[in-house]
């Protein structure tokens, strides 16, 4: 398939040395943290010091302060980070009515890991959502993919997946994709003995958190129970003691490629964020808006010069940039934009372009444009529609008043919409569907992902 690919972009196959094409990276090591907003990290701001290892790292990196994910939830994102595709391309979600059955990613849909191994390297995957097993598709192109199931009670902790991630890259001979997810600081909050305490020693838990029992989160996600601020406080630090418990894994990944003693690319992201009432909700997949779009991005490596970047970039942006550095072709099948000379400081990220967001797993269908701090979304099916602009902290995002502002700003990014994706129908599945086991149905109801 990689090589019907490379031709019908009109490019050759990889040059190679007896018979293995040469990568341009010698390793890549991508870490995508579940549910992890950037706003909590120190390098993007937060108040609390739950990033040491992350932040020091990413001072000798290219820092995204606005890089935007595709959709506000698991499956949807990581399709699109995977291969530069936006949701109503790659189809990768849950049905709209039958909650019980899901649309895998299709074989016919090149994925990052698949472009590696074309171009000599080894890949392998560590995975704990459930959204990430085989059956959704999402293991197309590694040679080696673990994947632990999670539900809300349990999933792999960072540490032993970091654990199985540096066993596998250590014994590794041949140059390496390498992709690490780490399921904290997903819902049920509860960070491991290292890191409990560290932001609410000393406080009285005005609540329970961990919570135990998704029942008890219910009234919070459906919006029929507000917490007090004393209550959203604590639940935000208890999350944050997730994120440190995420930035030691972390320490230990740089550690272990430091280790290895080959020139190596790191990339940090998420594949959404996590909402705290910014906009009356709480959790995620509700929405396309920045407490759940915006995810941290950083890149570090041999070339990169250190840099912040605040033009807005995207997920399927990085999968454009990383095939561009694979060495496998210098074409893709994306739109996005290849921030390689951007990486280097050579060049610049244009202003004015917009980016797209698609699909809520709650509630009605939603479709998002973003465009330099100024976000449309609209819900179609039921015609609701709303204008943000980021607010006067910089993070939140506000509905934006004026009408003048909602006129002129709305159309000019309902029309970029409509043009890039040919209208604002709901997204056809099409036929490559899964309808998953009980087993799955019940991590998934555990996750509160269906009813």
């Amino acid at each position: 398939m990689i090589a019907l690919w490379l031709l019908a972009c009109g490019q050759s196959e990889p040059q190679s040395v007896a018979g293995s094409p040469i990568p341009v990276v010698p390793d890549l090591v991508l870490v995508v943290v579940d549910t992890l907003r950037a706003d909590h990290l120190g390098l993007y701001g937060h108040s609390r010091a739950t990033s040491p290892r992350i932040d020091a790292w990413a001072a000798g990196g290219v820092v995204f302060d606005d890089a935007q994910a595709h959709s506000g939830w698991t499956l949807p994102s990581m399709a699109s980070l995977f291969t530069g595709l936006l949701p109503h391309e790659h189809r990768a979600m849950r049905h709209p009515v039958d909650q019980d059955l899901f649309a895998r990613l299709g074989p016919e849909h090149l994925t990052l890991a698949e472009v590696y191994r074309s171009s000599g390297h080894r890949t392998a995957g560590f995975g704990n959502n459930t959204f990430l097993a085989p059956m959704f598709g999402l293991q197309q192109g590694f040679d080696h993919y673990e994947q632990r199931a999670a539900d809300f009670g349990q999933h792999r902790s960072a540490e032993e997946t970091v654990d199985a991630a540096l066993a596998w890259l250590t014994a590794e001979s041949h140059e390496a994709f390498l992709m690490v997810h780490l399921m904290e600081p997903h819902l049920d909050y509860d960070p491991p003995a290292s890191t409990a305490g560290a932001f609410t020693e000393g406080i009285e838990p005005p609540l329970q958190v961990p919570f135990g029992d998704h029942d008890k989160v219910n009234p919070y996600i459906e919006g029929t129970e507000t917490p007090s601020p004393a209550a959203q406080d604590y639940i935000q630090r208890v999350y944050d003691e997730e994120i440190l418990a995420v930035d030691q894994a972390f320490g230990r990944i740089l550690d272990g490629v430091a280790a290895r003693g080959r020139p190596a690319w790191i990339v940090l992201t998420a594949d959404h964020g996590e909402e705290f009432w910014d906009h009356g909700g709480f959790e995620h997949g509700q929405h396309l808006l920045r407490e759940l779009v915006r995810v941290p991005l950083v890149v570090g490596g041999p070339g990169v010069t250190p840099r912040r970047v605040v033009e807005p970039v995207s997920h399927s942006d990085l999968f454009v940039t990383l095939v561009d550095q694979s060495g496998a072709a210098p074409a893709h099948p994306s739109q996005g934009l290849d921030l390689s000379e951007v990486l280097r400081g050579s060049a610049q990220v244009p202003t004015g372009r917009v980016i797209l967001g698609e699909n809520c797993l709650y509630g009605s269908d939603c479709l998002a444009a973003y465009r330099d701090g100024v976000r449309f979304q609209l819900r179609p099916q039921v015609g609701n529609a709303a204008l943000y602009r980021r607010g006067p902290d910089g993070q939140a995002e506000v509905v934006w008043e004026d009408p003048g502002a909602r006129a002129r700003e709305g159309q000019a990014l309902f029309d970029a919409l409509v043009q890039r994706r040919g209208s604002v129908a709901p997204i056809e599945l099409g036929d490559d569907l899964v309808r998953v086991s009980e087993e799955t149905i019940e991590q998934l109801r555990s996750l509160g992902y269906v009813e």
